[in-house]
Order: structure tokens, then C-alpha cells, then sequence
């Protein structure tokens, strides 16, 4: 599983191989991603925005999963809840 390593606002993701999870002002969830950037056969993670917080890492987990990515980038939001 890979590990969530959550930015500053603007922090940038200084890997060309990523997935980030941002949430947006209107509280929806947007993952994107990247696996073997700069070659013929790069894999790119873009689905719709998510309602859920959950749907977005379950979905960001399963890109990291099939492609070997070791952290998850989350901007905008807690990924774990505050103890």
C-alpha cells in the first residue's frame, strides 16, 4: 500500500511519476496520475472528480498499486483523520 504524503497548497509533486489527490472548493476530490511519464507507453490516471474523500484514495491506491508508485500526494485536505 502506498504511503500518503500530504503538500502545502503550493508544494508542487517534484516526481514526473505520481498520483496526487487535490480537493477543490467545492468539496469534490480530483485524482490524477502519471506511470512511466516521457515514455511511448505512459499509463495516466483521469477520472471524474469524486464526491467521496474515500472513492478518491481507494481509486489513487489501486493506480499506485498496478504501477509500483510508493506515495500517494494529497493537497487541500486531511487523508487521515486527526487523533
Amino acid at each position: 500500500m502506498a504511503e500518503i504524503r500530504e503538500l502545502g497548497p503550493a508544494e508542487p509533486v517534484r516526481e514526473p511519476d505520481h498520483v496526487l489527490i487535490v480537493r477543490h472548493d467545492d468539496g469534490k476530490f480530483e485524482v490524477s496520475g502519471t506511470a512511466d511519464a516521457g515514455k511511448a507507453d505512459a499509463h495516466y490516471l483521469t477520472p471524474s472528480p469524486f464526491e467521496d474523500k474515500e472513492d478518491a484514495i481507494v481509486c489513487a491506491q489501486s493506480f499506485a498499486e498496478a504501477h509500483g508508485l510508493p506515495v500517494i500526494h494529497v493537497k487541500g485536505f486531511r487523508a487521515r483523520a486527526e487523533a
